[in-house]
């Protein structure tokens, strides 16, 4: 490579919680890189990608998009720490490079350590490319599973439980399963049945406010030995109880943050009949 050319960094990050490609992991890595000896590059800018899914298009994406579509002519080569930085699609990784040879530039991914001006070096990027998609295909496969083995044994999936309830950590931290939370289990009793007698929202929030009775949110800050905020009932709190599911059980797919990754979820009070409670709400 030519030294002192103009290097633009690709970051890119799904959910910036993994440490093995953190932006920050990505960033000192191309810094280090370009501010080699034989290189002695410039590093003229960075296209900063967080929350965004691979399977996007370089152009598409918020940050590197711009700089391929209006400036261009400000950077030489488009430097990622891993080729999975820039997209894990293979088409559009074809796109990518068929975009640089003809405006003059070049790509560089650190980790797999390409030369992408020789054909050798084109040929074995777009290989790595197409097990990068494959991969990426395969991530939605692998959490569904897990999710399946996890409903199979009556094991809490993910999120906060439902009101009234409390996650349980049993065997040794292996599993965590539901169970009624006792203290505050008998007001979600009354809730449902004054609603049932044809009480009001109003009427009820007003007597539990009447009668010192902590909200959800203050319970569990009262268990944690935190102080407690002293929030006040709503109607609309109540109303939220009666728009609780009674019954049935489905696994519904999440694109959380729009990224690659797949969250599956159960809904929770459905999942609890699942796990053989019976709520005091249903009629």
């Amino acid at each position: 490579m030519t030294p002192g050319l103009r290097y633009l960094a690709c970051l890119r990050l799904s959910a910036d919680s993994d440490g093995s490609t953190s932006i920050e992991w990505q960033r000192g890595v191309i810094r280090h890189h370009v501010s080699s000896r034989h290189l002695s590059g410039v590093l003229v800018g960075e296209a900063e990608d967080t929350d965004v899914s691979g399977s996007i298009s370089p152009f598409e994406r918020p940050r590197l998009g711009k700089w391929l579509t209006k400036r261009a002519d400000e950077f030489d080569v488009i430097i990622a720490a891993k080729m999975d930085r820039l997209t894990r699609r293979s088409m559009h990784f074809n796109q990518l490079l068929e975009w640089a040879q003809e405006n003059g530039k070049f790509i560089v991914c650190v980790e797999e350590g390409f030369d992408l001006s020789t054909p050798q070096g084109k040929m074995m990027a777009r290989m790595t490319a197409v097990f990068a998609e494959a991969e990426w295909d395969a991530i939605p496969a692998r959490v569904l599973s897990g999710v399946q083995s996890r409903l199979e044994n009556r094991s809490w999936l993910t999120g906060a439980p439902p009101t009234g309830y409390r996650i349980k950590v049993v065997e040794g931290g292996r599993r965590k399963v539901p169970e009624i939370d006792q203290d505050f289990h008998p007001y979600v009793e009354e809730i449902f049945s004054r609603v049932r007698e044809g009480q009001s929202t109003h009427r009820i929030a007003r007597d539990f406010n009447g009668r010192g009775v902590l909200t959800w949110g203050d319970h569990l800050r009262q268990l944690k030995g935190e102080e407690v905020k002293g929030t006040q009932w709503q109607s609309t709190i109540i109303n939220k109880f009666k728009r609780m599911p009674a019954e049935g059980i489905g696994v519904r797919q999440i694109k959380k943050r729009v990224e690659m990754r797949l969250h599956w979820m159960v809904e929770p009070y459905s999942f609890l009949r699942f796990c053989g409670f019976t709520p005091a709400f249903n009629d």
